[in-house]
């Protein structure tokens, strides 16, 4: 496990939205780890910020959200950069 998603995203989600709901809240948080692992921290962080900026309804955000909003985050940075 990460402590990085676990910092970033585990404990953001469970502030801002309690405690998984799922039957099996350990699979349900792995699930997280397993898409998000590995993901360069400072951007891991800006696109949970989009996520959470995103979400309408007090629940987890889907795990696809969070991976969608990590390619949207590194793709913006790229074109940023190349515009410098």
């Amino acid at each position: 496990m990460s402590m990085l998603v676990d910092e970033l995203v585990v404990h953001r989600f469970t502030t801002l939205y309690g405690p998984p709901t799922s039957d099996d809240s350990d699979k349900f948080v792995d699930e997280y780890h397993k898409a998000l692992a590995g993901t360069e921290p400072k951007l891991l962080e800006a696109a949970i910020d989009v996520v959470v900026k995103r979400q309408t309804v007090p629940a987890w955000p889907p795990v696809g959200a969070c991976v969608a909003a990590v390619h949207e985050t590194a793709e913006r940075r790229f074109f940023d950069r190349r515009r410098e």
